[in-house]
């Protein structure tokens, strides 16, 4: 086997960070929507499958701010960008 790190692992994995990041963040400020993290983690999921993202952005920008959902999506091509964006919310 190969120990080669490439550079498309190495994007995925920091995009499971900052998804963790921000989800953490989301539950932590929604308590009283949300019984359990994974509960924000399957809207991300399901938001994936259908393509339908309205609800996430909805939340995002209810918990953080109008504009804010925009904000991260614009980051999308600045892996580290984002990911200190996310954590600075």
């Amino acid at each position: 086997g190969s120990n080669k790190i490439n550079a498309e692992s190495f994007t995925k994995e920091k995009e499971r960070k900052i998804l963790n990041i921000l989800i953490d963040k989301l539950f932590e400020r929604n308590r009283e929507s949300f019984k359990k993290r994974e509960d924000i983690f399957e809207m991300f999921s399901k938001a994936m499958m259908t393509g339908n993202i309205i609800p996430i952005g909805k939340l995002v920008d209810r918990t953080f701010g109008v504009g804010i959902f925009r904000k991260i999506g614009e980051l999308d091509k600045n892996i580290q960008g984002q990911e200190n964006f996310v954590s600075s919310l």
